[in-house]
């Protein structure tokens, strides 16, 4: 009985390696018998034996990361639903005007992306 790596399976002559996310010669790496002593077997192995430990830990930084960006940004929000929208001459913002989408971020009119919303395309 052969026994196979984890992460590989035979396709052909050749294994598809789910690490590499490529065909791999089963005679260059040890995908069918001694498949502990591959590299990349063995990283795979650590990286998940330090995620399981420390996975709390890495959650915290990466959420804590990114709500310090968020604050930089401080823009304020959009409103949040006009009484009435207004022609592009009245409207002081893309919020206001008939012709903003903001699900999408376009201005309809002029057919373009809107950066800034505060700062209307058609008013510079």
């Amino acid at each position: 009985m052969v026994v196979k790596c984890p992460y590989g399976e035979k396709k052909g002559f050749a294994v598809y390696c789910k690490i590499l996310r490529k065909k791999v010669s089963p005679l260059k790496y040890p995908c069918m018998g001694n498949y502990e002593h591959c590299p990349h077997y063995r990283e795979a192995q650590e990286l998940s034996a330090r995620t399981v430990k420390h996975e709390p830990e890495a959650v915290e930084v990466v959420i804590a990361s990114k709500v310090e960006k968020k604050e930089e940004k401080s823009a304020p929000p959009p409103p949040t639903s006009p009484t009435s929208f207004k022609p592009p001459e009245q409207a002081s913002n893309c919020y206001e005007c008939v012709y903003y989408s903001s699900l999408t971020g376009y201005c309809m009119r002029l057919r373009v992306k809107v950066e800034d919303p505060y700062s209307p395309p058609c008013k510079k």
